[in-house]
């Protein structure tokens, strides 16, 4: 009886079986890491460069601000330590930033927004759609889908997922929060950028979204 259980529980053989896979996994995860890596080199995650979104800003008119920013100031709630001036819908707003705090004030009635409507979101990203190109309201998200885990978007939710309906599948995403657009993706930059950065950087939604746990895993 000993010697069948010392059989049946050999440690050496589950030592070599184990030895054996984890080296198999290790070697898939170099590879993945290897292509992926070189798929970074030339691909990196969507996003909107500062130039094209001034280059959609409507033109600033400032006659209608009435609200000094310092006044307007006063009322976001949080000591803020940025200001933009841009149009909204056809009005001036202060857009008032601290950190993860944001707030956007119009600078007529020194009315805060509270949040835009999905109609006011496609709106905004039409702008970005060429000519008579069909525009609708995708979805809205409380929460990151894969391509809005960035900390620098995340505190600019809810967002507003816009899709431009064109060859390119174009995506706008909106910021409900501060009433302007914060991301575009095409079909073409998510697929690269899946075979990329998700893949190399282990960027995966469910892991991502909750950042505190993933870190401390790391650690």
């Amino acid at each position: 009886m000993a010697a069948g259980t010392s059989r049946s529980f050999d440690w050496r053989t589950w030592l070599v079986y184990t030895h054996r896979w984890l080296g198999i996994g290790g070697c898939l995860l170099f590879l993945v890491w290897f292509v992926s890596g070189v798929v970074l080199m030339y691909a990196r995650m969507p996003s909107l460069s500062a130039e094209e979104r001034l280059l959609r800003l409507p033109a600033l008119d400032l006659t209608r601000a009435t609200v000094a920013p310092a006044d307007a100031a006063a009322h976001v709630g949080f000591a803020a330590t940025t200001l933009r001036v841009s149009m909204l819908h056809g009005r001036p707003v202060y857009r008032f930033n601290a950190g993860r705090d944001w707030a956007t004030v119009y600078a007529d009635t020194g009315a805060a927004l509270d949040a835009l409507s999905p109609a006011q979101s496609v709106a905004i990203a039409r702008g970005f759609a060429p000519e008579g190109s069909p525009v609708r309201h995708d979805t809205r998200l409380l929460d990151s889908d894969q391509w809005t885990l960035s900390s620098a978007i995340r505190p600019l939710m809810p967002l507003d997922r816009v899709a431009l309906d064109d060859p390119a599948g174009t995506r706008i995403y909106v910021s409900a929060r501060t009433g302007e657009a914060v991301l575009k993706s095409t079909r073409r930059q998510r697929v690269w950028g899946y075979l990329g950065a998700v893949m190399h950087w282990l960027y995966f939604t469910p892991l991502r979204r909750h950042l505190d746990i993933w870190v401390n895993l790391i650690i």
